[in-house]
């Protein structure tokens, strides 16, 4: 299973999810995700490859978190979601 989602995320993903958003920026943030995880696939990484692909994961999760998130949570499902977690507490 683990192995169809790795091939379906680096591989199709990028081809079948191009120009499927109605703002550019949410591919263009997919992509360095992407990106980031086939430097992650190199045989060899230095300690400034590592070092860098931590801050570029810090940095791509910071912009998930006020960009794409936020909107995931004001959509009709997300908000319903949150209702039920909340009301489930």
């Amino acid at each position: 299973m683990a192995n169809t989602w790795s091939f379906w995320t680096l591989y199709l993903g990028p081809v079948l999810l191009q120009q499927k958003f109605k703002d550019k920026k949410y591919y263009d943030h997919f992509i360095k995700l992407i990106n980031m995880l086939h430097r992650c696939l190199q045989f060899t990484l230095t300690m400034a490859d590592v070092l860098d692909l931590r801050q570029g994961l810090i940095d791509w999760v910071k912009v998930f978190k006020e960009s794409v998130y936020v909107l995931f949570l004001l959509s009709e499902f997300g908000s319903r979601l949150c209702m039920q977690v909340l009301l489930s507490i």
